[in-house]
């Protein structure tokens, strides 16, 4: 494996994570607060507006209208798994906007035990990545189901779903922010921090919380950098960032080789690929999943591999024929592979990503 990326290059002011003896007590990290001069060295995407309503439109009706064809029976040939990608289960609050990146917790329980129902049986990431590496094919109705980011409620409303479901799951946690008394500096709902918005509806783990969810049966942890910036153009940045997520992972929770989930995760916009997969691959990380709607194939490059977004709009049905191969036909026949190149401009503090961009989801 080559050398991993120096941890100079990290922004002025950044806190990493204070590497541990086997016996030492770790000390709380202290991490970037969005009220901080910290904060205000990160980079955060500027080029995501909100897609029209016209394209929200577009990515409601297309997986419902994928749903009278049959699932495509090259699928199984090509050894297909699919990963559902997901970020917060929070209810609505009276009086505020709905949370984006959002499902609900009776809506999650409703898709997945709908799939379960339907057949299809859930896996672990790591089991699809063996196949994967062994240029095995997986079961056609098997898939995995990832969480982004490392939200309270992922552990509180949850991880009771993943455990009486029996599903497992595997969390990409930004590192740097476990433990913050403040919202994820991403997080683009306009609610979080509001004092009528429940804790749990916004705010990070801690060490503590996250030791807890990552104790279930059901649960592995992977990497999603430490600190989810916009590392286009510093590739060598994304590298050190990545490491230091791995050194928290390994140091404080055991976890060797994690997965990465790209932040933001689009390749047409540069979040994935290239310069970045090419620096993933000299991090301690196993493999990079990005947010492109694409089932997991023999073959496929480990660090370019896809996910679809689940959304507070699917059923059981919809997710199905995410799965299945269908929703995917569609697009292609309506020419909706991906999202065009956006200009980049210039990058300064946190602003709204595409809440149903055509190739997939904020990661």
């Amino acid at each position: 494996m080559a050398a991993v990326a120096s941890l100079d290059d990290l922004p002025p002011g950044f806190v990493p994570a204070v590497p541990m003896t086997p016996d030492a007590v770790p000390p709380r990290p202290v991490p970037p607060d969005c009220g901080s001069a910290d904060a205000a060295s990160l980079r955060f995407p500027l080029d995501s507006p909100a897609p029209p309503k016209t394209e929200a439109l577009r990515s409601w009706l297309t997986p419902r209208l994928a749903l009278p064809f049959g699932p495509l029976a090259d699928r199984t040939a090509i050894g297909g798994a699919g990963a559902l990608m997901y970020h917060r289960f929070a209810d609505r609050v009276p009086g505020l906007p709905k949370p984006t990146w959002n499902v609900p917790p009776a809506r999650l329980h409703a898709q997945l035990s709908g799939l379960l129902d339907r057949g299809y049986r859930a896996i672990r990431l790591e089991e699809v990545l063996d196949c994967l590496a062994a240029g095995e094919p997986t079961d056609p109705k098997t898939f995995v189901v990832t969480l982004d980011d490392g939200y309270l409620n992922n552990l509180t409303r949850g991880l009771p779903i993943f455990e009486a479901l029996r599903v497992p799951v595997t969390l990409f946690v930004a590192t740097g922010y476990l433990g913050s008394s403040g919202p994820f500096p991403f997080d683009d709902w306009a609610g979080k921090g509001c004092p009528t918005a429940p804790r749990e509806s916004w705010a990070p783990m801690n060490h503590d919380e996250l030791r807890r969810f990552a104790d279930s049966d059901y649960v592995s942890l992977g990497a999603h950098t430490h600190t989810h910036q916009d590392f286009r153009g510093r590739p060598e940045l994304f590298a050190a960032d990545v490491a230091e997520c791995c050194r928290v992972l390994r140091n404080r929770y055991g976890v060797e080789r994690p997965a990465l989930a790209f932040p933001y995760g689009t390749r047409e916009r540069g979040f994935s690929g290239g310069e970045l997969k090419a620096a993933a691959e000299r991090t301690p990380v196993r493999c990079g999943l990005t947010t492109a709607d694409e089932s997991i194939r023999i073959g496929a490059d480990p660090f370019d591999l896809g996910r679809f977004t689940a959304t507070a709009a699917d059923t059981a049905a919809t997710l199905a024929a995410k799965l299945d191969g269908r929703f995917g036909a569609l697009k292609r026949l309506l020419g909706r592979d991906g999202a065009p190149a956006v200009t980049k401009r210039s990058l300064t503090t946190p602003a709204k990503p595409d809440r149903t961009p055509a190739d997939g989801g904020r990661s």
